[in-house]
């Protein structure tokens, strides 16, 4: 069955063509193919760029012979070559020599081109796009001196709006706060110009880090967009794994700017089901719940898991539950062990447990430390046969794709038949029970 996918030129969602299946990357309309046409043009002019140049270059200087009198073929090129006077290199070289030097020049332009378009997207990527040289001037008359990669910005000046899309994560915050102390900041923060501040896109945890450190600027690079697209860029750029709750955090801001779930998935290359599915997270969930997530204290993970279908169920419950966890900063593990037990109480089991999760997580991890009560050898052997023979079906399936044995498979291999042969003949004693031929002497 054939599954929709983007359209490499519109990023409109489309049924690819069953004769075609997964080698079509656009849609059926006509600027999306011609766009695609284009495309290959390019790519196999790219592969094959000496493509029959000997026959078109004999051709030229034949034609440029049987009619001397003709315009030059060069002296109507574009700039910078359309400056040179090419009548009086004909009238000095001759025409064979100017139809030669016009062909050379034209070949360096188009080498230089392709550079250019290889080289901007690298530039865009690594440093983002700078303002116009005015706008800088100007911006420049009142922060520091330019540096390498952007700008100083005074940290009063920052507009700190989108510091509720990311999850705060403590660890990578003091490894920042040593790195920056000691060599200072390396990578300059993402802004935008908004009237007198500047509104920060990326780079949080490097101003909360130089805050810290009571540093007063920080090194930024301005793109020249709206605050809408800056934030869609930045989505698209970002090297870091997103949560489901952060993404769902972006676009919740995103549909305040009034951009619909359509619109919105075809910024972000993704279907409309993806944007329902982290809308409706964020509107599970309460704005008191996001923010210990956000805080770090809660795992995203784990909210995503219990708390969202906790809140689903008992909205109350579930605030009342984090309200008396306080600041304690918990695992998924423990969200875990909270939320089964809650699933497993009645009514008022369930209130103290939102009234008392601690009492709940002591007593759980008092069951984890503590050794199993009431375990029997026979059940002690019923979970060792049943974890050995779950690994020898995986060892089973691995040989299977592993390829011829090695030596040390061999011996290993070896060691395991005798283990399994031990263990076979003391399950059939025991099966059999005690040697009636064997005679022990009376004690008496």
């Amino acid at each position: 069955m054939q599954k929709k996918r983007p359209c490499s030129v519109c990023r409109r969602w489309f049924l690819p063509d069953a004769r075609v299946g997964a080698r079509q990357h656009a849609c059926e309309r006509d600027e999306c193919q011609r766009a695609r046409h284009r495309r290959a043009d390019r790519r196999w002019r790219d592969a094959n760029r000496d493509y029959d140049r000997d026959r078109r270059l004999r051709e030229s200087i034949a034609a440029a012979k049987a009619t001397p009198a003709a315009a030059p073929p060069a002296a109507n090129a574009g700039p910078p070559t359309s400056g040179w006077p090419w009548d009086v290199v004909q009238a000095e070289m001759g025409i064979q020599a100017l139809v030669i030097l016009a062909g050379l020049v034209r070949v360096m332009g188009l080498f230089v081109q392709r550079e250019m378009r290889r080289h901007v997207p690298e530039m865009i990527l690594r440093f983002g796009r700078h303002r116009p040289p005015a706008v800088q001037d100007e911006f420049d008359s009142g922060t520091s001196l330019r540096q390498r990669g952007g700008v100083e910005i005074d940290l009063h000046r920052l507009d700190l709006r989108h510091r509720d899309l990311r999850i705060v994560d403590v660890d990578r915050r003091r490894r920042l706060v040593g790195s920056i102390a000691e060599i200072g900041q390396q990578v300059p923060v993402v802004v935008i110009a908004e009237a007198e501040r500047f509104v920060l896109i990326d780079g949080y945890l490097r101003v909360d880090a130089l805050a810290r450190l009571q540093r007063d600027t920080v090194n930024a690079t301005t793109w020249a967009m709206p605050e809408l697209e800056a934030l869609v860029h930045h989505r698209h750029l970002a090297e870091v794994r997103r949560t489901a709750l952060e993404d769902a955090w972006l676009l919740g801001r995103l549909r305040e700017h009034r951009l619909s779930h359509d619109q919105i998935a075809r910024r972000l290359c993704r279907s409309k089901a993806w944007v329902a599915h982290r809308l409706g997270l964020l509107d599970a969930l309460a704005r008191s719940v996001q923010d210990r997530v956000r805080a770090g204290t809660v795992p995203a993970h784990g909210a995503m898991r219990y708390l969202v279908p906790l809140a689903r169920a008992t909205q109350a419950q579930c605030e009342r539950l984090l309200a008396q966890l306080g600041d304690t900063r918990v695992s998924d593990r423990e969200l875990g062990a909270l939320y089964t037990a809650w699933r497993r109480a009645d009514r008022a089991g369930r209130q103290r447990i939102v009234d008392d999760p601690q009492l709940v997580l002591r007593a759980w991890h008092a069951a984890q430390a503590a050794p199993a009560v009431g375990e029997d050898a026979a059940g002690s052997l019923l979970k060792d046969l049943t974890t050995l023979a779950a690994l020898a079906w995986r060892a089973r399936r691995r040989a299977h794709d592993g390829g011829p044995p090695t030596a040390a498979v061999t011996r290993a291999h070896r060691a395991a038949s005798e283990a399994f042969a031990a263990l076979g003949a003391s399950l059939e004693e025991l099966h059999a029970g005690p040697d009636p031929t064997i005679r022990h002497p009376d004690p008496s």
